[in-house]
């Protein structure tokens, strides 16, 4: 057994014999360290910071924290004491002392908010979240690993378009009193009305709740979390607050509530309001969904199809000479895809399906 009489207390707190007699002590070793500071009564003050150091390094192991940070910031803490340690003299050991505490609080400060602010991401991230989720629900999991956005209908009506690199879950039957769904990445929901079951949507930190309208989430894990609104309303709060529990328990939104063109975005642990922009909505065909409009005005099927064509990227397969000329005049901006095509069909007197490779089959008499 080492006797630790010349150890600094950054070599103590790196021992692991020292480790275990801090963090999960037994009689062997409580025994020899009562007897060991017995032995030598001007340690004492080494082996109160080594202890300290011990239990701030500990603390930041149990978060969900890579290795390599961990490693780092153990590495600041005894760097900085033996900066000190270099610049002092024996005489002012009891200085030294001193100031070891002070670098040991100051660095005690920003582990702790380290340590809080990792601690929230990990609970509220979106691999903890589907695991609580699946004890409630049986989810299906769906992700995009294409450069393309891909087309998730939920059995809801609703319809979100994921984009690069993103995953969504749900589950497979929605529960009676709300929709929940998980998201990690970005994408674009347009979700079916339903004022007696509000929509949630979990993208770790952040949770929009919504009772029926088009928006845009992006929530990758490592970048600041943005929510824009293109029809309607959504309310945003911090997930697992006090908030988000009142949320559950009514069907209005409340809190920080966003409209039209108006935009949030969460960074450093706050939810920050952005000005509204008039030109949010765009005609182009060539603009992405959320600027896209779907306002027609005695428009052909034809140009209304290439439009949905366009923003779904998506095929639609119909009879031109049947369909193609017949003039529409509807608002469609504020549905989702299904709704979209019952409506169009509606008019022409059509019916719509799914084929087997994912293509929207029209069929019908038109509108001679």
């Amino acid at each position: 057994m080492r006797s630790y009489l010349h150890y600094s207390p950054e070599e103590l707190a790196k021992d692991d014999f020292f480790i275990q007699w801090v963090t999960t002590p037994n009689s062997s070793s409580e025994i020899f360290w009562q007897n060991w500071l017995s032995t030598n009564p001007s340690k004492r003050e080494d082996l109160e910071v080594a202890i300290q150091l011990v239990m701030l390094a500990n603390q930041v192991v149990e978060t969900d924290v890579s290795n390599t940070e961990i490693k780092a910031l153990k590495e600041s803490i005894f760097e900085r004491i033996e900066q000190i340690e270099q610049t002092i003299t024996v005489k002012s050991y009891r200085i030294w002392y001193w100031a070891s505490a002070a670098a040991v609080a100051g660095l005690a400060f920003f582990l702790s908010f380290y340590f809080l602010q990792n601690s929230s991401k990990s609970i509220n991230s979106y691999e903890n979240q589907i695991v609580s989720a699946s004890k409630q629900y049986e989810l299906v999991e769906v992700e995009n690993i294409s450069t393309s956005l891909k087309l998730v209908n939920l059995p809801d009506g609703s319809s979100i378009l994921l984009k690069e690199g993103t995953k969504l879950s749900y589950p497979s039957n929605f529960s009676e009193k709300k929709r929940e769904v998980y998201l990690t990445g970005e994408a674009f929901f347009e979700i079916a009305k339903d004022a007696n079951k509000p929509f949630y949507v979990h993208a770790n930190q952040i949770t929009t709740k919504v009772l029926g309208t088009s928006f845009n989430i992006s929530a990758y894990p490592t970048q600041k979390i943005v929510v824009s609104v293109k029809t309607g309303k959504v309310a945003i709060f911090k997930t697992g607050t006090e908030e988000a529990t009142e949320q559950e328990q009514h069907k209005e939104l409340t809190g920080i509530v966003l409209e039209k063109g108006e935009k949030a975005v969460f960074e450093k642990n706050q939810i920050t309001q952005v000005n509204p922009t008039e030109a949010f909505v765009k005609t182009q065909i060539e603009a992405p969904i959320e600027q896209m409009s779907f306002e027609f005005e005695e428009t052909n099927v034809r140009d209304i199809f290439k439009r949905i064509e366009k923003a779904y990227q998506i095929d639609i397969i119909y009879d031109d000479a049947v369909l193609g000329s017949c003039p529409i005049t509807a608002s469609l901006t504020d549905e989702p895809l299904t709704e979209k095509l019952k409506l169009i069909c509606k008019a022409v007197h059509a019916d719509y399906r799914k084929t087997s490779d994912d293509k929207i089959l029209v069929t019908g008499t038109g509108c001679r």
